[in-house]
């Protein structure tokens, strides 16, 4: 990877932002309704950004993302809503059922799965696929649905690593190879 973390971030929510930024390419609506995001060109209008509590400890860099997203789009303006954890997916789900959810939304890979089953989410491998290159595979992989192809739901905004750490004592004494440790989820399980 060649950018540092915060770029990023950055970039990958500037853009979904530009992505979903004109009324067409809103995701309201129930499951029946909601009509895949269009890419239009024009970058204009209102977008909500909705995040998991990241007030206050990353107010000003989130704040920072979106003044200088307002500053290179000026017909834009972002509302920033930062929601508590505690019942997070279930206001997904209901605001996702009463057509009420944002246009750009902090999605953990529970609340992801929750949407994308009900198809309330943009395909953003189709809307910009050429935004998987700035990730590493796996973290790109992560956001698509089992079934529905190489369709990704959403983009990776921070990965953290899964790290093995195995006593080789008690490798052995399982039966299992110390020197031939599982490389995947499926063989860890």
């Amino acid at each position: 990877m060649t950018r540092s973390n915060p770029t990023r971030i950055a970039a990958a929510l500037l853009t979904t932002l530009a992505l979903l930024s004109t009324p067409a390419c809103g995701l309201g609506g129930g499951a029946a309704d909601t009509k895949e995001a269009e890419r239009t060109g024009k970058v204009a209008g209102g977008i909500t950004f909705r995040t998991l509590q990241l007030k206050p400890t990353f107010t000003a860099y989130v704040q920072g993302v979106i003044d200088a997203f307002e500053k290179r789009y000026p017909e834009v303006e972002v509302k920033w809503e930062d929601v508590p954890g505690d019942g997070y997916n279930e206001k997904l789900v209901a605001d996702a059922q009463a057509g009420a959810l944002p246009d750009v939304v902090n999605l953990s890979t529970d609340s992801f799965q929750l949407l994308g089953d009900r198809g309330m989410l943009a395909d953003v491998a189709r809307l910009d696929g050429a935004m998987a290159k700035e990730y590493v595979p796996g973290a790109w992989e992560q956001f698509k649905l089992p079934g529905r192809g190489d369709s990704v739901y959403a983009y990776p905004w921070y990965v953290t690593p899964e790290i093995l750490t195995y006593n080789r004592e008690l490798f052995e004494k399982a039966g299992l190879d110390p020197d031939r440790p599982p490389t995947s989820v499926e063989q860890f399980f």
